[in-house]
């Protein structure tokens, strides 16, 4: 009797073993999707914008500070030697204006990307549907520290990246 009390033990400590290691990667890999539950959930629920669809309203801001992020990537490679910034602006140049150049520049290499990325992880084929009944919804916590702290690593990188 004992022989079979031991060998349930160990199966069932196997067992809440892989349930740990399961749990774990699913907690670990989808901080992106809490955050966009969070998002949608906050925008739903607290937005007042002046367009009345949030989806746009959400695809919009969200891929702005997605922008920044890859803005703060580029001046991170900047720093380490590899200038894709510059790379990319020498094929924009396709106006006598700098400042339509330059707003060329954002929008192919910082807009566009971070548009795709949201709208094929978030949008397409209706998925934030399944994200919404997947992930819980913080009151906008999760999205305020994002967007705090992509913002601050934007301006802190900036500001060193003064110096080079």
């Amino acid at each position: 009797m004992t022989y079979i009390w031991k060998l349930m033990n160990i199966m069932k400590n196997q067992n809440n073993k892989v349930m740990n290691r399961q749990n774990k990667k699913k907690i670990n890999k989808n901080y992106y999707y809490a955050l966009w539950s969070d998002a949608i959930n906050y925008q739903r629920r607290n937005g007042k914008n002046l367009l009345s669809d949030w989806k746009f309203n959400l695809f919009f801001s969200m891929s702005m500070v997605q922008s920044f992020n890859i803005a703060t990537l580029f001046m991170i490679l900047r720093m380490c030697g590899l200038d894709i910034g510059s790379f990319i602006h020498n094929y924009v140049d396709i106006s006598l204006s700098k400042r339509l150049n330059s707003f060329l520049w954002a929008v192919i290499s910082l807009y566009i990307p971070s548009a795709l990325i949201t709208y094929f992880s978030i949008f397409y084929k209706k998925k934030y549907i399944k994200i919404l009944n997947e992930y819980s919804f913080e009151n906008g916590k999760t999205l305020k520290v994002y967007m705090f702290l992509s913002f601050l690593l934007f301006f802190i990188v900036a500001f060193i990246n003064q110096k080079y």
